[in-house]
């Protein structure tokens, strides 16, 4: 699907999706109050209509992780294109015990479960890139988030010599 009609199409859905998720959570009806369950369990718009894009609608699957993630799920969607043929996109769910939370840990470590270290918040975009590892609010600090910044250190060193491997380089 890399870099095709089929990858924008699925994108489309998703946003689609998304935009549904924001209007229908506003009906009194059954579909408003499985939209608004759907807000409360994942938290955001985008990630229940993926989480309604990957179980087709059949969201009890999301409780049983051997159902949803143990493997790759195919689902069928509907072309955008006029006249054009449905197609196939595989899925696989990762079960959130692989994520981390984005929260500090009092020893700076993150667990050995962690396969995706989510950097978001104002403490974040303030660290990130120049190191200003001083900086400290009632929820963040260096020693709360050590391992986690010295991952993304060694992936953005990576990140920069790929670049200027490559001939290119970021504006200063």
């Amino acid at each position: 699907m890399r870099n095709s009609i089929d990858a924008i199409q699925w994108f489309a859905t998703w946003k689609s999706l998304t935009e549904v998720t924001l209007f229908h959570k506003e009906n009194e009806d059954q579909l408003g109050q499985r939209w608004r369950d759907l807000l409360e369990e994942f938290k955001g718009p985008s990630q229940a209509a993926l989480a309604f894009l990957l179980t087709q609608g059949e969201v009890e699957i999301m409780k049983n992780a051997t159902a949803c993630c143990s493997s790759r799920r195919t689902i069928e969607l509907e072309s955008l294109r006029k006249g054009g043929e449905p197609f196939q996109v595989a899925m696989l769910g990762l079960p959130s015990q692989y994520l981390n939370d984005a929260e500090s840990t009092e020893d700076g470590l993150l667990p050995s479960t962690a396969h995706i270290v989510h950097l978001k918040g104002t403490w974040w975009r303030n660290v990130l890139p120049e190191g200003h590892l001083e900086i400290q609010t009632p929820t963040r600090s260096y020693n709360w988030n050590r391992e986690t910044y010295e991952l993304w250190q060694r992936h953005h060193v990576a990140f920069l010599m790929m670049l200027q491997k490559s001939g290119f380089q970021l504006p200063s």
